[in-house]
């Protein structure tokens, strides 16, 4: 079978076997978030607040180092820095928040849990910095993608004599 309807629909419900879904499903003006002005035909969708914003990494590493310092105790069980758009009241888009955390050598930040779902990005790791989650230790090795559901209590270890981040 090659192009055509059929060949979408046959390809759109393998994609949904992978938990995947074409962008060209559904509304294609809300699937392509396009903004349009109308004397084109299309109503214009709102406007997005938040504005494009680059964080360097040498500017955030040495603040990174200096919490570290300024609070030697994690007493929130993150010791972050959260990424705050300035064009929103709160949050680094409308809907994600991203911070980077420090953890102390030879720290643990104390189990917690949240409604949010977290994706980690691991900077700086090792095979002696992990994180459990719902009782599982996952090792944090640098360029490493670990996730934690929604909800899942989980806690972040160092047992090492350099900062985790």
């Amino acid at each position: 079978m090659t192009g055509g309807e059929d060949a979408l629909g046959v390809l759109e419900e393998e994609l949904a076997k992978f938990h995947l879904r074409g962008q060209w499903q559904g509304d294609p003006q809300r699937a392509m978030n396009v903004t349009e002005s109308p004397e084109h035909g299309i109503s214009a969708e709102p406007v997005a607040a938040a504005m494009p914003h680059l964080w360097p990494w040498a500017e955030m590493e040495p603040l990174l180092h200096k919490a570290l310092d300024a609070m030697g105790e994690s007493k929130t069980a993150r010791r972050t820095l959260v990424m705050s758009n300035p064009g929103l009241p709160r949050g680094t888009t409308q809907n994600l928040l991203a911070s980077i955390q420090i953890i102390h050598p030879g720290e643990t930040a104390w189990v917690h849990r949240h409604t949010i779902t977290a994706l980690r990005f691991v900077i700086q790791g090792g095979p002696e910095m992990f994180t459990v989650v719902d009782g599982e230790p996952l090792m944090m090795e640098p360029y490493d993608l670990v996730l934690t559901p929604g909800w899942s209590w989980h806690d972040h270890h160092n047992e090492t004599d350099r900062p985790a981040i």
